[in-house]
Protein backbone atom coordinates (compact mmCIF):
# COMPACT_ATOMS: atom_id res chain seq x y z
CA UNK A 1 0.00 0.00 0.00
CA UNK A 2 2.85 2.38 0.83
CA UNK A 3 4.45 1.80 -2.58
CA UNK A 4 1.19 2.65 -4.33
CA UNK A 5 0.79 5.84 -2.27
CA UNK A 6 4.31 6.94 -3.27
CA UNK A 7 3.77 6.06 -6.95
CA UNK A 8 0.00 6.09 -7.67
CA UNK A 9 0.43 5.71 -11.44
CA UNK A 10 2.70 2.65 -11.22
CA UNK A 11 1.00 -0.62 -12.21
CA UNK A 12 3.87 -3.04 -11.51
CA UNK A 13 6.35 -3.32 -8.65
CA UNK A 14 8.84 -6.18 -9.31
CA UNK A 15 9.40 -6.81 -5.58
CA UNK A 16 5.68 -6.90 -4.72
CA UNK A 17 4.06 -10.11 -3.45
CA UNK A 18 0.72 -11.01 -5.06
CA UNK A 19 -1.73 -13.90 -5.10
CA UNK A 20 -1.97 -15.24 -8.65
CA UNK A 21 -5.09 -17.07 -9.80
CA UNK A 22 -5.28 -18.66 -13.26
CA UNK A 23 -8.30 -20.19 -14.98
CA UNK A 24 -8.43 -22.68 -17.88
CA UNK A 25 -11.07 -25.12 -19.09
CA UNK A 26 -11.11 -28.88 -18.38
CA UNK A 27 -13.59 -31.63 -19.17
CA UNK A 28 -13.96 -32.53 -15.48
CA UNK A 29 -13.07 -31.08 -12.09
CA UNK A 30 -9.72 -32.26 -10.63
CA UNK A 31 -8.54 -31.71 -7.07
CA UNK A 32 -5.29 -32.31 -5.14
CA UNK A 33 -4.56 -31.35 -1.54
CA UNK A 34 -1.38 -31.48 0.50
CA UNK A 35 -2.16 -33.13 3.83
CA UNK A 36 -0.30 -34.33 6.89
CA UNK A 37 3.23 -33.34 7.81
CA UNK A 38 3.51 -30.70 5.08
CA UNK A 39 0.92 -28.55 6.87
CA UNK A 40 1.13 -27.22 10.41
CA UNK A 41 -1.72 -27.49 12.92
CA UNK A 42 -2.59 -23.82 12.35
CA UNK A 43 -2.96 -24.42 8.62
CA UNK A 44 -5.28 -27.39 9.16
CA UNK A 45 -7.52 -25.17 11.33
CA UNK A 46 -7.64 -22.41 8.70
CA UNK A 47 -11.30 -22.26 7.47
CA UNK A 48 -10.27 -21.61 3.84
CA UNK A 49 -7.96 -24.65 3.87
CA UNK A 50 -10.60 -26.79 5.65
CA UNK A 51 -13.19 -25.93 2.97
CA UNK A 52 -10.67 -26.75 0.25
CA UNK A 53 -9.83 -30.14 1.83
CA UNK A 54 -13.51 -31.03 2.35
CA UNK A 55 -14.57 -30.16 -1.22
CA UNK A 56 -16.41 -32.98 -2.98
CA UNK A 57 -17.53 -33.76 -6.51
CA UNK A 58 -14.10 -33.72 -8.15
CA UNK A 59 -11.82 -36.50 -9.29
CA UNK A 60 -8.40 -36.81 -7.67
CA UNK A 61 -5.75 -35.02 -9.71
CA UNK A 62 -3.41 -37.85 -10.81
CA UNK A 63 0.20 -37.36 -9.69
CA UNK A 64 1.36 -38.45 -13.17
CA UNK A 65 -0.80 -35.85 -14.98
CA UNK A 66 1.52 -33.43 -16.81
CA UNK A 67 0.95 -29.85 -15.67
CA UNK A 68 2.08 -26.56 -17.22
CA UNK A 69 5.58 -25.57 -16.08
CA UNK A 70 4.37 -22.79 -13.76
CA UNK A 71 1.95 -25.15 -11.97
CA UNK A 72 4.62 -27.84 -11.65
CA UNK A 73 6.97 -25.26 -10.14
CA UNK A 74 4.23 -24.12 -7.73
CA UNK A 75 3.85 -27.68 -6.37
CA UNK A 76 7.52 -27.62 -5.34
CA UNK A 77 7.24 -24.44 -3.26
CA UNK A 78 6.86 -24.46 0.51
CA UNK A 79 3.61 -22.46 0.27
CA UNK A 80 1.86 -25.04 -1.96
CA UNK A 81 -1.27 -26.48 -0.29
CA UNK A 82 -3.18 -27.94 -3.21
CA UNK A 83 -4.80 -27.31 -6.54
CA UNK A 84 -8.33 -27.23 -7.94
CA UNK A 85 -8.67 -27.57 -11.69
CA UNK A 86 -12.30 -26.95 -12.67
CA UNK A 87 -14.48 -28.05 -15.58
CA UNK A 88 -15.48 -25.36 -18.10
CA UNK A 89 -15.62 -21.58 -17.66
CA UNK A 90 -18.52 -19.13 -17.67
CA UNK A 91 -18.66 -16.71 -20.60
CA UNK A 92 -16.44 -13.64 -20.16
CA UNK A 93 -14.39 -15.16 -17.32
CA UNK A 94 -11.06 -13.45 -16.67
CA UNK A 95 -8.36 -16.07 -17.20
CA UNK A 96 -5.81 -14.54 -14.81
CA UNK A 97 -6.24 -12.39 -11.72
CA UNK A 98 -3.58 -10.86 -9.46
CA UNK A 99 -4.67 -10.01 -5.93
CA UNK A 100 -2.84 -7.96 -3.32
CA UNK A 101 -2.55 -10.17 -0.21
CA UNK A 102 -3.60 -7.22 1.98
CA UNK A 103 -6.81 -6.84 -0.05
CA UNK A 104 -7.45 -10.59 0.20
CA UNK A 105 -6.95 -10.58 3.97
CA UNK A 106 -9.22 -7.55 4.22
CA UNK A 107 -12.05 -9.61 2.71
CA UNK A 108 -11.29 -13.06 4.11
CA UNK A 109 -11.10 -13.17 7.88
CA UNK A 110 -8.72 -15.94 9.02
Amino acid sequence: AARLEKSPGTTFFPEEVVIRVRYATLDSCLHRVVTGQANGIEEMENPVYKNFVEMSGCQALPEALPLPDDLTKATEEGTYRGMLLGAGLPVETLIEVLIDPADFLGEIKL
